[in-house]
């Protein structure tokens, strides 16, 4: 007997795993995803492009295009734009920054004013309330006693431009007596900006 086999298994065999090789890559063309929120994607992998299933139709899935990379020397400008905006510590300039409010129950309402040549970001406000005696009988002293003297931070998501007001609304926590009349004064003492572009 022939150890040698013949030319036509060997062809046979071939065929076989082809036709193999083909079912399977035929089974597996194809990848079902579910988002889990009702959304079922299918994936053709032989060309890439992807549908969105719904209900027995398909409706073609716009590819995104990759984002094009930026040159060494708009990194360098776009990192130095970034550094020039990053807000920081104005020193001396608050002082043309000015703040005024009342008392709303136990919330200061009011508004700053920005003088300075900064866009300011944020602020610091230092709140003194005070409050006397509305009934005070004619011999009863109707003198003003301190009940708050605390800052606050407030920011300003959009900034606040040379010559532009922003609205101040802080929750104080002040313990203004029951029949007592309040007044607040509000100062600017520290300032987070940058120069305008």
């Amino acid at each position: 007997m022939s150890s040698k086999a013949s030319p036509g298994c060997v062809v046979g065999f071939i065929v076989f795993v082809i036709a193999v090789a083909g079912i399977f890559a035929i089974q597996n063309r194809y990848v079902v995803t579910n988002t889990g929120k009702g959304v079922v994607y299918k994936t053709d992998r032989w060309t890439g492009k992807t549908t969105r299933v719904i209900g027995t139709r398909e409706e073609p899935v716009k590819q995104v295009k990759p984002r094009p990379t930026m040159t060494a020397d708009e990194v360098d400008r776009v990192a130095a734009y970034r550094k020039a905006i990053q807000p920081r510590p104005i020193s001396g300039a608050y002082a043309d920054i000015s703040c005024q409010g009342e008392m709303l129950l136990s919330a200061f309402s009011g508004s700053m004013f920005n003088q300075s040549t900064y866009t300011i970001d944020s602020v610091v406000v230092r709140i003194e309330v005070s409050a006397r005696s509305r009934w005070a009988k004619k011999y009863e002293s109707r003198v003003w006693k301190q009940v708050l003297s605390a800052d606050f931070s407030q920011s300003f998501a959009s900034g606040a431009d040379h010559n532009t007001s922003r609205d101040l609304f802080v929750r104080t926590g002040a313990n203004v007596p029951s029949g007592s009349e309040a007044r607040a004064t509000c100062r600017v003492v520290s300032a987070m900006g940058h120069r305008p572009q």
